[in-house]
Order: structure tokens, then C-alpha cells, then sequence
């Protein structure tokens, strides 16, 4: 829970409050000027008996304007700023306010950096009323869906290889509320704004008769919520569709189909357990489809959503054959193409993902443009299929903590306790009452800035979003021990496996480069990502040796901060490389596994082209004991040259 709590005053006491702060008087001119935009709200900030600061903000149509705000000097260093933050975005949340604005001047370094760390953005700087200042506004766009996840069930009729079960434990055995039950939490969510409602599963029409009564309770209320279905369609019969055409809301069902390919549909969907059918005889395939095409012959309206997997269904032939049935077939109105979520403990799955990116370029190359998009949904559309709608969405874990409020919905379990987070599903906030759901949903936001404040942009998920930086500093360290080994070292001292990358690298030199080039100083690549492999990247870096206590790190600097050019896949970015006279190494495979512990990072790295296994260390965590033990309990040698010196080195001996 917060440690602090806001409270309205008055402009004498936050005029006194201002000179303790600031050391200068909130003179009332500068009142008078903000009174013209609109009524100014006092706060008084306080944490448990004591007073701590103090915040003026302003209401200006959709936006909260934040106008002062303060931390006493004993109380600084402490986080309160951060939590004052917080509560505003609170506050906004609660007022279906989905802006905050704030100005600053650039003498108050502070406060600058506070806004920026929490997600603001600067978007306008101008001369202030001090001739030596100046004023820069920042602002910062939330959102939080207003959508409540029901889990009906953890059980499935299906047993897809990738499955997540809306991050709970599908061998745990979870106690399942009534029908009646469920509807009351519904009710009272959508008496504090969540009017949009989908329940899932596992399979949620597993409970059909307790789902089609509660969806027969929503219809009868005199404004019922939008509904959404999310089902693999196995048993979506003439019940059900009934039911679902009677619905008085809107209402919608999202089919799990993840191919057009009777085989290639089997192996998805019995998993390890493909072995035990007989052939097509016992496939659901065509039920699916049977019922699919029920639904939206009468009125119902589906989307399909479809995870694409690398070397299954994810071929551009694959991908038109899904989307002309979906149109010309099934007559459904949407397909949705997902990434597939890889987590620790399913990382044998990794292999199988493709980024959004590069299903977005597919589907560019098969004649489909982009039509809008969101933080994490590219939507399409296609001449083809005009009635078709696509969208393509990245993973919700992705985007990292940081901006998780802006994107999750609020999932209730079958037992109906409230997980506020996808991943950490074996901390649920227990729930005894509906009326202390407003409540808990407070708590759940406390937990995910809890999570945002550790990760960041990141997650715990193994998928890291790409991240481009100006530059690092890192030393490189070769092993011959096997990586079984290593990996078995690394989790005995208690490093867990935080992210996986694969990518492929070709060297590329001048002909006539000089000794900047020959000793590893200058150094420019091709990088294909193997989740993106229609997008070759040119990577230019300067590099620097440095040295910190017995270790020889290196720094590299990027030609770009941001996104590097790029062409479309190797071959062309060879032509362009050979027309600039440079001659190109053989394709490298990198294959990384990031482990931390605490706050130590480390990339071990396998290679196609080498003997030896490299570990790669940041300079922050160089120095550590923990490594430093590591290091020698693995026979690891540090690398004294630029390692892309050293790994075409490896390449000439091979």
C-alpha cells in the first residue's frame, strides 16, 4: 500500500508549505493567472501523522495539470515524490482522466528527472518569466483498460504445447465459483467503471451451463456489459449460440485457431500426446470449423486468434491460406495474430517465436497496409479481404512493467481471488467479498509499480523487447566448460535464467580499412535477429579498451541510439556491403542466455563457429565477489582484445 496519503487544505497552508520547500513566497499574482484556467485543488501531503510536502494541481478538461508540487527537506531522498506521482495517476484513473501535465523550469533538475523516470515526456520548452529560466512542459498519456477477466475454469479439452492458462497452473486444481457468485463480482465491477467483460479459461465452456447463466443474468440488467468469449470452439453447439444471439449487450467470441492445416492443427493442439490419435479420425479440426461457421452464419460475431510459431504456421503461403479461409470460409470479422509467450519454465518453447515485427512484414508482403495502431496492437487491411479485419499483437509483457497499468485488464481466477499480474499468478490478492473489490484493484496497482520499479521496460518474461542504446561497456570471458555445466554452476549459485536471444552477425571489412579496422577499433556488422529474419540491421561501433581492477572490459559506442538502417534480409544487405567494397566473414549463430542474480547480469553464449563458451559481463556488476568467484570456479579468461576481434579470429582458425 502507499505510504503516503493526500489531503485538501487550503492555500494558506500550502503557501506557508511552499516556503519550507522552496525558500521563496507562492506569490498570489501567479495564483490569480492559474485561477483564469480553472479552479486550483490544495493538497496537503502526509505520511502517517506527519506532514511531508504538499501538490497543487488544476482540472482542465481530460487532464489533470500538476502546478506544484513539493517535499520537505528532511524528507527527501525517500520516494515521496515518486508516491505523490502515483496517487495523481490514481486520482486521474478514478476520474476517467487519461492525461497529467506538468511544467518545470530547467533550474529544478529534480523535478525534471522525477517526471521523466515516471514516464512523462517533454513535449514544449519556452522562455519562463525569469529572463535566466526556462520552462519546459512535459506530459504523460494513461490508460488503463476498463475490461475484467473472468477465468472460469484452469481445465481444457485441449492440450496446446505453448499454453500459459492465463498464468495459472494447469495442474493445480482450483475451486470454482457459482454462477451466482460470479455475477455479483461482475455487478459490483461494473459499478466502479469495468463494463466490459471476458470470461476464458483454460476452456470456459467446460462450465457451460454455469457461463450461459451468467450471461442470461447480464442480459436481463438494464444496461448490460459487453461480453467476450475466449474458447477453442470445441464444444460450441446450438446452446450456446443461442444464447449468445439473445444477449441484449454487445457481445463477441474470440476462437482459438491456430491453423487452417488439419495436421499442423493436431500438433498444436494434442501436443506430446499427438502419438496416442489415429490419424484425422480423432481430431476436433472439423467440429471447429462446423461450429465456427454456426456462429457466424447466425449473427455471432468471431474473431479468431492465431499464435504464430516458427516452422509450423508461420510461412507466407500458411499465413494467406489462414486469412482467405478466415474471409471466403468461416466468414468471421477479425483474426488476430498473437506472439507466443515464453517464460522460464517453458523455455524449450523459445525456438518457436516470431516477433510481431516480423508478422507485421509478412503480412505487408502478402498486400495487407497498416491502418492504425496502439502500444501493442498494429492493425491491417487488405483490398483482398475487405471485410476482414487484421491486427497483429505483441505481448502484453513485452512492453515491460513500466507500462503494464496501460494495458492489463483485471483477472479474476475461478475461484474469483484477483491476480494482478500475468506472470506472478502464485500471489493472488484474496477476495472475500465483492464489495472489497475497488479495494483490492488499489493493491494490485501498488504490486505491478512494485514490479515496474525492478524490471522497468523489462519483464520477467525470456522475450526482451529490443532496446537500442548509444553505448556499453562489457568484458568477455571464454570457458571450455560445456554449457550442461555452466548452466548447472550458474543456477547452484543461485543465478535464474532472466532472457534468451538468438541472432546471427556477419563481420564486415574494408578493403581498405586501415589499422582502426585491423585491431578491432572500428567494427561494422549485419545483425539478423532470428525473430525478425527478413530484417538485416548495419551495425557501426567504435570501441575502447578499459580497465577496471584486474579486468579488461571494452567500451563500445553505436553509430545510432535508435533503430540502425536496415535492408530487407542478408542477401540484399550483401549487395549493398559489396557495392561499398567491403568483403563480409561467414554468417555467425549467437545463441545468449542472460542469468541474474540480485542485481548481477551475465550473457553466456553459444556459437556455431566456436569452441569455446563467452560469458559477457557489465561493468556495473564487474567487480562483484559473487562473479568474481564465479569466474574461478569456471576457469574463465578474460579476453584482452575487441571480442568481434577475437570471433573473427576464431573464424580465420576454423
Amino acid at each position: 500500500m502507499s505510504k503516503i496519503t493526500l489531503h485538501p487544505t487550503t492555500f494558506e497552508d500550502v503557501a506557508d508549505l511552499h516556503i519550507q520547500v522552496f525558500n521563496e513566497q507562492l506569490k498570489q499574482d501567479a495564483i490569480d493567472e492559474k485561477l483564469k484556467k480553472g479552479p486550483l485543488k490544495f493538497l496537503k501531503v502526509n505520511s502517517s501523522e506527519l506532514t511531508v510536502g504538499f501538490v497543487i494541481i488544476q482540472y482542465r478538461e481530460n487532464t489533470l495539470h500538476i502546478w506544484l508540487m513539493g517535499v520537505l527537506q528532511a524528507f527527501r531522498g525517500h520516494g515521496y515524490g515518486h508516491e505523490i506521482l502515483h496517487q495523481l495517476e490514481r486520482i486521474a484513473l478514478d476520474s476517467n482522466i487519461c492525461r497529467i501535465t506538468l511544467s518545470s523550469f530547467n533550474h529544478r533538475k529534480e523535478m525534471m528527472a522525477l517526471a521523466i523516470k515516471e514516464g512523462f515526456k517533454i513535449v514544449k520548452t519556452e522562455k519562463g518569466r525569469y529572463d535566466d529560466k526556462i520552462k519546459i512542459r512535459l506530459d504523460k498519456i494513461i490508460y488503463q483498460k476498463k475490461e475484467i477477466r473472468i477465468i472460469m475454469t484452469n481445465r481444457c479439452n485441449f492440450n496446446c504445447f505453448f499454453c500459459h492458462s492465463e498464468g495459472l497452473d494447469s495442474k493445480e486444481s482450483y475451486t470454482e465459483s457459482s454462477a451466482e457468485e460470479i455475477v455479483e463480482y461482475i455487478k459490483e465491477a461494473i459499478s466502479i467503471g469495468y463494463d466490459d467483460v471476458t470470461f476464458t479459461g483454460g476452456e470456459p465452456l467446460l462450465r457451460k451451463k454455469d457461463l450461459l447463466r451468467v450471461i442470461y443474468i447480464l442480459s436481463e440488467m438494464d444496461v448490460p456489459p459487453s461480453i467476450t468469449v475466449v474458447s477453442n470452439g470445441l464444444l460450441l453447439d446450438a446452446e450456446c449460440i443461442n444464447c449468445f444471439t439473445n444477449y441484449t449487450g454487445l457481445f463477441k467470441i474470440n476462437l482459438s485457431l491456430h491453423s487452417m492445416d488439419n495436421s499442423i492443427f493436431d500438433q498444436i493442439v494434442f501436443g506430446k500426446k499427438l502419438e496416442q490419435r489415429d490419424g484425422h479420425k480423432n481430431s476436433p479440426f472439423h467440429i471447429v470449423k462446423d461450429n465456427i461457421r454456426s456462429a457466424t452464419r447466425r449473427g455471432v460475431q468471431v474473431k479468431l486468434n492465431c499464435v504464430l510459431l516458427a516452422g509450423l504456421n508461420d510461412q507466407n503461403t500458411r499465413i494467406r491460406e489462414y486469412l482467405q479461409k478466415a474471409a471466403d470460409v468461416l466468414h468471421v470479422s477479425s483474426v488476430k495474430f498473437l506472439e507466443l509467450m515464453v517464460l522460464p519454465g517453458n523455455k524449450e518453447n523459445y525456438d518457436y517465436f516470431i516477433a510481431a515485427e516480423s508478422i507485421v512484414d509478412s503480412l505487408l508482403e502478402l498486400n495487407y497496409e497498416k491502418t492504425g495502431n496502439d502500444l501493442r496492437v498494429q492493425k491491417m487491411k487488405s483490398s483482398d479481404f475487405p471485410d476482414l479485419s487484421v491486427e497483429v499483437t505483441s505481448l502484453t509483457c513485452r512492453i515491460g512493467c513500466a507500462n503494464c497499468s496501460r494495458v492489463r485488464d483485471r483477472t479474476l481466477g475461478p475461484n474469483l481471488d484477483y491476480y494482478p499480474c500475468f506472470i506472478q499468478s502464485d500471489q493472488p490478492i484474496l477476495l472475500d467479498d465483492p464489495s472489497n473489490l475497488a479495494q483490492a484493484f488499489r493493491h494490485g496497482d501498488d504490486v505491478i509499480r512494485g514490479y515496474a520499479k525492478k524490471h522497468g521496460n523489462d519483464s520477467p518474461i525470456l522475450i526482451a523487447q529490443k532496446i537500442y542504446v548509444k553505448s556499453r561497456v562489457q568484458a568477455f570471458f571464454e570457458t571450455s566448460m560445456t554449457r550442461d555445466n555452466l548452466v548447472e554452476t550458474l543456477l547452484e549459485q543461485g543465478f535464474r535464467i532472466a532472457k534468451m536471444k538468438t541472432f546471427y552477425i556477419s563481420y564486415c571489412i574494408p578493403m581498405h580499412g586501415g589499422e582502426k579496422w585491423e585491431m578491432g577499433d572500428k567494427t561494422l556488422k549485419i545483425r539478423r535477429d532470428e525473430h525478425t529474419p527478413n530484417k538485416a540491421e548495419f551495425i557501426f561501433s567504435y570501441h575502447k579498451k578499459r580497465k577496471f581492477g584486474e579486468y579488461i572490459f571494452w567500451e563500445q559506442e553505436f553509430l545510432t541510439e535508435n533503430k540502425p538502417p536496415y535492408s530487407q534480409g542478408l542477401n540484399e544487405a550483401k549487395k549493398i556491403m559489396q557495392a561499398l567494397d567491403f568483403s563480409l566473414f561467414p554468417e555467425i549463430k549467437f545463441e545468449l542466455e542472460e542469468f541474474r542474480k540480485d542485481q548481477l547480469s551475465l550473457t553466456f553464449t553459444v556459437s556455431d563457429r566456436f569452441d569455446k563458451r563467452i560469458l559477457m559481463v557489465e561493468s556495473n556488476s564487474a567487480l562483484a565477489t559473487t562473479l568474481e568467484h564465479l569466474l574461478l570456479s569456471i576457469n574463465a579468461v578474460n579476453i584482452d582484445v575487441c571480442f568481434d576481434t577475437w570471433a573473427m579470429k576464431q573464424i580465420d582458425q576454423n
